[in-house]
């Protein structure tokens, strides 16, 4: 309360909610070099942005980016409550499951999901994220001080996973250092080369590990329509798999179906899934031809076959056709 009463002493309020065009603020202490500019995220910067909200139409451009940044970091100190309290919610029913509490750990995530009005899976999720930061000190500290925000936190997270408590307590040591001016894109590339110095076998453990939990899955997008995808599938699969719906897309294209290409990749998707020739797909009016196949059959040799001559003796003769010569489909 001391630090609350001491900051906002220096600041004098926005006042009413106006309707400035931002060229110039009143002083809400945000902008850049402020007093509430580089304030560590608890209760006295909640209360310096609740008091700069009652009037954001006076503050300049300036403090609303202060603000913005303000909101990121006080969001963070959130996240970094919500998930100690349930992480040691979690600690506390393992250590009475092994007291000889049957299933007390085993319900922690209906526990959780009850209190918060999640789904089961999502209350999963969230025990899972909270052990993380449990096993990451430096980063639970990071997120609580607003120096990283929560999707920064489950890179790191994701990107130790497997990984021997000190490896990964080494990997967070030195990704945490640049973590704040990072992109989470450019953070997790630090941290997977952080990974491969430490524990050079690690990647190839995690892409067997996740191999292991192949799957398909689907569910219903919010729009009303519904999605199917596969997971942790081998790269080159994927890769051949992607190239072949581009090449039936392009097909179809060229036999006279009308669409983008997004559209006409996911509509022969859904064809050979469903084990219906992409044929199948073209107005009864389209003309004759055949989709391509895979791409390793396009590609042609030329096979010496050997013939009966009418005289007797045998002659070689060449014929040209694809390797492969079965229907793709």
């Amino acid at each position: 309360m001391e630090e609350y009463l001491d900051a906002t002493a220096e600041l004098p309020g926005p006042g009413p909610l106006g309707s400035g065009d931002g060229a110039a603020g009143e002083g809400c202490g945000f902008a850049a070099g402020g007093a509430a500019d580089g304030l560590a995220p608890g209760p006295a910067l909640a209360g310096l942005a609740d008091q700069a909200a009652a009037g954001l139409g006076r503050c300049s451009d300036d403090e609303l980016i202060g603000l913005v940044r303000a909101g990121r970091r006080l969001a963070s100190w959130s996240a970094s409550l919500e998930l100690s309290a349930a992480g040691e919610l979690m600690a506390r029913r393992m250590a009475q499951e092994a007291a000889g509490q049957a299933h007390a750990a085993e319900h922690a995530d209906a526990e959780i999901a009850a209190a918060l009005t999640l789904t089961g899976r999502a209350a999963g999720r969230l025990i899972d994220q909270a052990m993380a930061m449990q096993r990451l000190p430096l980063t639970a500290r990071a997120l609580a001080t607003g120096a990283i925000d929560v999707p920064k936190a489950l890179v790191i997270a994701e990107e130790v996973a497997g990984l021997e408590d000190p490896v990964a307590a080494a990997v967070e040591a030195r990704v945490l250092a640049r973590a704040a001016g990072q992109t989470t894109s450019q953070l997790r590339a630090a941290a997977r080369r952080a990974v491969l110095a430490a524990d050079p076998a690690a990647a190839d453990r995690r892409r067997e590990q996740a191999q292991r939990d192949a799957r398909v899955e689907r569910w219903a997008e919010h729009a009303g329509t519904a999605a199917l995808a596969g997971r942790d599938l081998p790269p080159a699969g994927v890769l051949a798999a992607d190239q072949h719906l581009s090449e039936q897309a392009r097909w179809l294209r060229s036999a006279g179906l009308t669409g983008t290409m997004d559209q006409l990749r996911a509509r022969a998707f859904l064809a050979l899934l469903a084990g219906q020739p992409v044929t199948a797909l073209l107005p009864a009016s389209a003309g004759p031809g055949e989709p391509p196949g895979p791409l390793r059959q396009r590609r042609c040799s030329r096979q010496w076959r050997w013939s009966r001559h009418p005289g007797g003796s045998r002659q070689r003769r060449a014929s040209a056709r694809p390797w492969g010569s079965r229907q793709p489909w």
